[in-house]
């Protein structure tokens, strides 16, 4: 299974609908992803608050999934925290994360906007 197929999996088994968004161009071997993604998944919207003035939320995720070696996790991060519509989406509600693959073990990193800045709390990137 491929990082995204694992990714895309384990989305589903938290009540996500994902899908791969990644395009493979055979010219130049190639691939074109999402706004920095390989998959996109949604969450059907779910009651929040007090019973009488509940409002409801539902949830869109980014993820670049990758194999958890050499890097490949801080490399995705860097590229995702360079993308300028990392902070669009992320200002629109949307939550992003890198997924690093190791067999089945899975390390999540949360793409944040604290402050209005574009962060990964707790990984530590090389400039």
């Amino acid at each position: 299974m491929t990082p995204n197929q694992r990714s895309v999996v384990r989305l589903r088994g938290l009540g996500y609908d994902p899908i791969e968004t990644v395009e493979h161009r055979i010219r130049g071997r190639r691939s074109k992803d999402l706004w920095g993604g390989d998959v996109l998944a949604i969450r059907s919207a779910r009651p929040v608050g007090p019973r009488m003035h509940s409002w409801f939320v539902g949830e869109t995720l980014l993820v670049q999934a990758t194999s958890d070696n050499g890097g490949n996790v801080a490399a995705r991060v860097r590229k995702l925290i360079g993308l300028p519509s990392t902070a669009r989406l992320l200002a629109a509600g949307w939550q992003i994360e890198v997924h690093g693959w190791e067999g089945d073990q899975v390390r999540i990193v949360s793409i944040l906007l604290l402050n209005g800045v574009v962060q990964a709390p707790g990984i530590k990137l090389r400039d």
